[in-house]
């Protein structure tokens, strides 16, 4: 397979976590290395409440590899939204990150629309995982997006593999401009190339959801998918660098 000639950006990585994760920024970094990643858009890792501070302090020596997004949990209220705020503001982070699944709510409710006024008060992304009913269905994410027009959203995922969700993910994002689909799970190459096919090459991104996948087999997923070599290069690196730079 021919070389890409370009440097990858993962939208999807997890840094902390026990240590059999291997979760670290520095055992990231060498999955990057070794599969030609340029730069990760970094999440926590997971748990009732994410260590967002944590994810601050450990990519700080490293902030031309990753960017940051905010793990929130919207059951925390008003200190939620203080905290994907300072998380901004004080560190840089480009976006924000919902797991209605693990955190138990529905896109639409009204706790999180107070998260993403903030968000859109502060011109970042909002990355939804998506796939799993009765919390992370695409319509309810299309509702949400629906109401922020300005707010990329990313819907993670893209349906995941249940095929009349990832129907539903592409009929969403076909109908909502602001919706990009995310590859991160995305075990049928067919299906990221239907959704190139429908909503364009430009509101796909690649995600491979490291360490708990590894990236080889995600990255090939694409590179198999049947996509030109630019509309490779759109999904692999340039959608998600133009979401993720100020």
């Amino acid at each position: 397979m021919r070389d890409l000639g370009f440097g990858i950006v993962d939208g999807h990585v997890h840094i902390g976590g026990p240590p059999e994760r291997k979760g670290t920024a520095a055992d990231i970094l060498s999955l990057m290395r070794e599969q030609g990643i340029e730069r990760a858009v970094a999440f926590p890792g997971p748990g009732q409440r994410p260590d967002n501070e944590g994810l601050a302090k450990a990519i700080a020596p490293h902030r031309d590899r990753f960017a940051a997004f905010a793990w929130i949990n919207p059951h925390q209220g008003d200190e939620a939204v203080d905290e994907l705020e300072r998380m901004v503001r004080h560190h840089g982070f480009r976006g924000v990150k919902f797991q209605p699944v693990l955190h138990a709510f529905q896109p639409m409710w009204p706790m999180v629309h107070a998260v993403m006024r903030r968000a859109q008060d502060l011109g970042i992304v909002a990355l939804f995982h998506s796939g799993h009913a009765p919390y992370s269905l695409p319509w309810e994410i299309g509702e949400v997006a629906e109401a922020y027009p300005g707010v990329p959203v990313v819907m993670d995922h893209m349906g995941l593999q249940w095929m009349g969700y990832v129907d539903a993910a592409i009929r969403v994002a076909k109908r909502l401009p602001n919706v990009i689909l995310g590859t991160t799970g995305m075990l049928f190459h067919g299906r990221i190339l239907q959704a190139v096919r429908e909503i364009g090459p430009d509101r796909v991104v690649f995600g491979s959801d490291a360490p708990m996948v590894h990236p080889g087999p995600e990255i090939l997923r694409i590179r198999v998918a049947g996509l030109t070599p630019a509309e490779e290069r759109m999904v692999l690196r340039e959608n998600m660098l133009r979401l993720i730079t100020p």
